[in-house]
């Protein structure tokens, strides 16, 4: 994209230089997935497939599903094919999924963000580091939500999963981050949640933190950097400082 594009995307006014008193250097851009990161829609997700399979007198595996988690590649596990394999039925697909999506949004939208989220992202901005949303999902829900949350100031570009011809674990919405932040991929790191996020994050050569919630603790994540259990409990400038050490040994 020229350099002349961005300024749809960007925030008018903003200065992607750094005070470099502030101790960062190398890293020069922080990303957020938004699905599972900033609101756990992915446990939401999860629950709204344990609806459907208990309206069928069946369980629903976590540990399986937890494998499709932010990418949702149905060929590693088939949600309706499980529920009709258990209950021994046959389902119509789309009538199904019609009810279990609208039993998610009317949930979803009640959602909060997820502890830490608001001082993580206060704190990015303290230092002046600008920040990007990273996410596989469309803008219009990604929007939608943070500007339900009062989150969607923070954040000086979103990059969707409807701008890419592929969502992750493709890079291909990593790349158009980096483009529009005018980075290189060794001065960003991102926040991700599930397995096909930071196989994204890993394919785009972008130093990646590990954030798993309820339903991705049970994934099999690898290949990240770091690995914390929350936002709350360790102050995000913190986390930060030591990522812009790693950066700054790795050059």
């Amino acid at each position: 994209m020229p350099a002349a594009m961005w300024k749809l995307w960007l925030k008018p006014g903003w200065h992607y230089g750094l005070d470099m008193t502030n101790n960062f250097s190398s890293l020069r851009a922080v990303f957020f997935d938004f699905d599972g990161v900033i609101l756990d829609t992915e446990t939401m997700l999860f629950k709204s497939w344990c609806h459907v399979a208990e309206s069928h007198g069946c369980s629903f595996p976590l540990k399986e599903w937890a494998a499709n988690a932010g990418g949702y590649q149905y060929h590693l596990f088939d949600p309706i094919t499980h529920i009709e394999k258990e209950a021994g039925i046959t389902l119509n697909r789309e009538e199904v999924n019609d009810e279990r999506r609208a039993w998610f949004f009317e949930q979803a939208a009640t959602l909060d963000p997820l502890p830490g989220i608001a001082e993580a992202l206060k704190a990015v901005k303290s230092i002046g580091l600008p920040l990007a949303i990273v996410s596989s999902s469309n803008r219009e829900w990604v929007e939608s939500n943070l500007e339900r949350l009062q989150l969607l100031s923070y954040f000086d570009t979103l990059c969707c999963g409807n701008e890419v011809e592929a969502v992750k674990p493709a890079p291909d919405v990593y790349e158009l981050a980096l483009e529009r932040m005018g980075v290189q991929a060794d001065q960003a790191c991102t926040l991700e949640d599930s397995p096909q996020g930071i196989a994204a994050a890993v394919a785009a050569d972008i130093y990646c933190i590990a954030v798993p919630n309820q339903v991705t603790r049970a994934a099999a994540l690898k290949g990240y950097q770091r690995r914390v259990d929350n936002l709350r409990d360790r102050p995000f400038k913190e986390l930060l400082l030591d990522i812009e050490k790693d950066l700054s040994r790795a050059l």
